[in-house]
């Protein structure tokens, strides 16, 4: 059984994020929390003469959001899953996070989230699967792949993915570049062990920083993946901002969603 917190936002990626929700509840049981997050960043600032003008927009945001909820709600009620709806005035990431405290993941898109996700993978301990726009790919009964480092990020990925990883069998783990001396892949096979998951241990070189999230991804095809586990955000938040990072490519071109945490 799995608990779920769905963003629900009125974007490109919300329909794709509702059917990884339902795909994952329905492989594993659970239960799905939708939680709609409305900005309120348009309302004025509230005096006395513009207190009906506030007014006014707050119902106008309230019925748009129930409209929108009617239609996600039609969506997951076809696909016979639990669920139940959380509305919020306010900030999203704010709400996503606070939100987060009880749920096993996040479900995100991988692009233009809102909220981003490395604003929820970066402040809450509740791992993020971010999922493709346009068609979230996901297999619940495919393998996963966990991308190895040796990162605290990466062994708070793989704890995360825990509730997913007993469907996602035989887990393939993946080190590129250099095994960690401390922590090695060998270790992750040996976790996963104890807990009876079955797992297999691969290496590979890349050329360069960006062609690590191109060898990970090749690797994830190349096996039949149906999700990448990994660390987020494994340097300061400022330098993956400036340089992008791992975490940033596979973001803009997995074909499959991405379990993430930091």
């Amino acid at each position: 059984m799995i608990s779920v917190l769905l963003n629900i936002f009125p974007d490109e990626g919300n329909e794709s994020r509702v059917q990884a929700a339902i795909a994952l509840v329905k492989s594993q049981g659970g239960h799905i929390t939708c939680v709609q997050a409305v900005s309120t960043g348009s309302i004025p600032v509230a005096d006395p003469a513009s207190a009906a003008t506030e007014a006014e927009t707050l119902l106008e945001l309230e019925r748009v959001a129930r409209e929108f909820q009617d239609t996600v709600e039609a969506m997951l009620a076809k696909a016979d899953v639990g669920w139940s709806w959380l509305r919020f005035f306010g900030d999203p990431g704010a709400i996503v996070v606070e939100r987060a405290r009880l749920a096993d993941v996040v479900i995100l898109s991988s692009q233009d989230s809102v909220p981003s996700v490395s604003s929820v993978a970066l402040h809450s301990r509740t791992p993020v699967l971010a999922v493709p726009v346009s068609n979230p790919n996901f297999i619940p009964d495919r393998s996963a792949l966990i991308a190895w480092n040796g990162s605290e990020p990466a062994a708070d990925a793989v704890h995360g993915a825990m509730p997913m990883l007993d469907f996602m069998e035989p887990v393939q783990i993946l080190s590129v570049d250099h095994d960690s001396e401390e922590f090695p892949a060998s270790l992750v096979q040996q976790y996963l062990h104890h807990h009876q998951i079955r797992s297999d241990v691969h290496w590979r070189n890349a050329e360069d920083r960006k062609s690590i999230a191109d060898t990970i991804i090749n690797v994830s095809e190349e096996l039949g993946c149906g999700l990448i586990v990994g660390g987020a955000f494994s340097h300061s938040r400022l330098r993956e901002m400036v340089l992008g990072g791992v975490t940033r490519e596979l973001l803009e071109r997995s074909p499959v969603p991405l379990l993430l945490a930091h």
